[in-house]
């Protein structure tokens, strides 16, 4: 997952934000003689939604990870036993299949993500080119050990990344293959960095999972004495705040930066996540698929119940204003053709769409999806991580 930088004042002005838009519909709804008192649901329906979130999108998306990073790791390895015979074509598709649930695991990244550090030890961005190139180009084992020891910006998902897709040079792929120590010594770093993130993507699922760490039946199961949370409210309070972080995480960070939403429209292409596979659409889909599942309870389809129907028992019209913020979002980031770097100088006004599109989502979930819920806006406990 992607670095969330921390940026408190932004943070508070968000939360500033949503209690004024909250207050303001709030009111609007007394006008309308439709009241902003909270409608008690089950408290049974609502603890079947939140276990059905944990069983039916938390932990398959972690055992996608894990299963996709295992393929990765291999092929990287076969990469370093056989060079020759290696597809890198393959290997390259395969580093952008961890990519997915990775991306999409933003969407509950908290327990075990934050205490793992997972950020850091799968994702960290930016890469340090300059230090890896040094790393590269020194006499210095190579091995897993060894990486563990350098600064997670110099290893990671990002790292096999620069070195898995040439900027337009075919140098750089020649050398990867190159029978030559400069060759193995990338191949071998490419290898152990996979190996180091396949075993972070392993600790995630197995502090998940009941049968290893339990933090699922800890989560899903709330009010018990080990519980992570004391209701079942709180449980869902956690679920919806990490989607409105990831929203504004979407729409700020991955696309706003490169977009120049904060520098007066000054683009930036570098700012992007995943410039050099030319994956940045893809991530921020992924991402955005993240929301979707957590909210519908359902990695396909809809669940019953879920976060959608309990807030359309709440607030039918919260709910279609959701879905629809969810579909336009997609619709808008579908419209940017990768590569990103192209479509920031020849179609600007298709990614300035698609970040409007990203903001308006990000508003509907932290007023009208919140408040239906009886929820409060918090902040993420991955912050700076």
């Amino acid at each position: 997952m992607p670095h969330l930088p921390d940026n408190s004042r932004a943070r508070s002005e968000l939360e500033k934000q949503f209690q004024i838009q909250a207050a303001r519909a709030c009111w609007l709804a007394a006008l309308l003689a439709l009241g902003c008192a909270p409608v008690a649901l089950p408290d049974g329906e609502r603890r079947v939604a939140l276990k059905g979130a944990t069983e039916q999108v938390i932990l398959p998306t972690y055992q996608e990870l894990s299963a996709r990073s295992d393929e990765l790791s291999s092929l990287l390895e076969e990469l370093v036993s056989s060079p020759a015979e290696a597809d890198l074509e393959a290997t390259r598709r395969a580093y952008l299949d961890v990519r997915a649930p990775l991306q999409e695991a933003g969407a509950f990244a908290f327990g075990p993500a934050v205490d793992l550090h997972s950020s850091a030890a799968l994702d960290q961005s930016p890469l340090d080119v300059a230090k890896l190139d040094a790393e590269l180009a020194s006499d210095k084992e190579l091995t897993v050990a060894a990486l563990r020891k350098l600064g997670a910006n110099k290893r990671g998902l990002h790292s096999i990344e620069y070195l898995l897709f040439p900027a337009d040079d075919a140098e750089l792929e020649a050398a990867l293959l190159a029978d030559d120590a400069s060759g193995e010594r990338r191949r071998q770093f490419a290898s152990s960095a996979a190996q180091i993130v396949a075993a972070s993507a392993h600790e995630l699922l197995d502090a998940w999972e009941p049968e290893n760490g339990g933090f699922a039946r800890r989560f899903s199961e709330p009010g018990a004495p080990d519980s992570v949370s004391g209701s079942v409210q709180a449980g869902l309070d956690t679920l919806l705040n990490e989607t409105v972080v990831l929203t504004e995480l979407i729409a700020n960070v991955k696309l706003g930066k490169p977009l120049g939403a904060d520098t007066g429209g000054k683009i930036d292409p570098a700012a992007q996540e995943s410039e050099r596979a030319g994956a940045s659409v893809s991530d921020m889909l992924a991402s955005l698929r993240g929301i979707r599942n957590v909210y519908f309870g359902s990695r396909e389809g809809v669940a019953e119940p879920s976060l959608s129907t309990l807030v359309h028992a709440k607030n039918a019209a919260a709910d279609v204003h959701a879905r629809a913020a969810l579909t336009d979002a997609e619709a808008a980031l579908l419209a940017i053709p990768e590569p990103l770097t192209d479509a920031l100088l020849d179609s600007p006004v298709t990614v300035q769409a698609a970040y409007d599109s990203l903001k308006a989502l990000k508003r509907v979930l932290a007023t009208e999806v919140l408040s239906s819920l009886g929820a409060s806006l918090k902040f993420s406990d991955n912050d700076g991580d």
